[in-house]
């Protein structure tokens, strides 16, 4: 009996919790190595995103909108398509359950020349949605309430490929953008309370800098290290910036 008190104490808990956050995405090590015209290629890695925490109580009324970031690694799977051997674009997910979608074009080189480069986008869209009905995380009953929290993140830039040899190929990443974090949240009226809503909209331009070894030829294996900088504007939040290393995996 005691088991199952303590059981449904910890289910009480978990549902309880009213915070709101949402994930961004930070850009792929990618490489100048176009997908082949009319192939299908895949991608799987792993990276990193920016979380950004909008409040610990979107049922509080009023909600407490204090903004929180943190870093969160994340797993990304992607399929690319070649429209010719020079452009291709790809559609994927992330462990966060957000979207990401990305496409290069070659313009210089190919997967045989000594120097190849490729321009590159890279966009990812995150959502997150609550919904309760009490009036603060232990409060009482009755009072409908719904929040979402979103990201957006588009970035243009440029990689760069060395090949050291048939199956080694150097790469360097270089480019920037822009992000976006927003908060919604809707409070009924109820029981005397006018209830409210509430929102919170930031953005931050951002810079990144990857370089990585890719190892194979049809399939790549990368390691890479990838850097970007958000510079958060009117938040607390500032500048703030991840380092991360990264595990790439590339058919074409």
């Amino acid at each position: 009996m005691k088991h199952f008190v303590f059981v449904l104490a910890g289910i009480a808990l978990t549902t309880g919790c009213a915070s709101i956050r949402t994930d961004s995405s930070n850009p792929s090590l990618q490489s100048p190595i176009t997908t082949k015209a009319g192939n299908t290629a895949f991608h799987g890695e792993l990276g990193s995103s920016d979380r950004i925490k909008f409040t610990d109580d979107a049922s509080a009324r009023p909600p407490n909108i204090s903004l929180v970031h943190s870093r969160s690694n994340d797993a990304r799977l992607n399929l690319a398509y070649g429209i010719n051997d020079r452009f291709d674009i790809g559609a994927g997910v992330t462990s966060s359950a957000g979207l990401n979608l990305t496409s290069r074009f070659r313009f210089a080189g190919d997967e045989k020349s000594t120097w190849s480069s490729a321009a590159t986008l890279f966009v990812n869209y995150d959502v997150s949605t609550k919904s309760g009905d009490q009036k603060g995380e232990f409060g009482p009953g009755g009072y409908n309430w719904n929040a979402k929290a979103s990201s957006t993140l588009a970035a243009l830039g440029v990689a760069i490929g060395y090949r050291a040899s048939e199956n080694v190929l150097l790469i360097a990443n270089a480019g920037g953008g822009e992000t976006r974090a927003n908060l919604e949240i809707e409070q009924d009226a109820a029981n005397g309370d006018p209830g409210g809503n509430y929102s919170s909209d930031i953005k931050a331009p951002l810079h990144n800098l990857g370089f990585g070894v890719a190892f194979g030829h049809d399939t790549f294996v990368t390691l890479g290290v990838m850097y970007t900088l958000k510079q958060w504007k009117d938040t607390t939040l500032g500048d703030t910036s991840t380092t991360h290393a990264i595990l790439k995996l590339e058919t074409h």
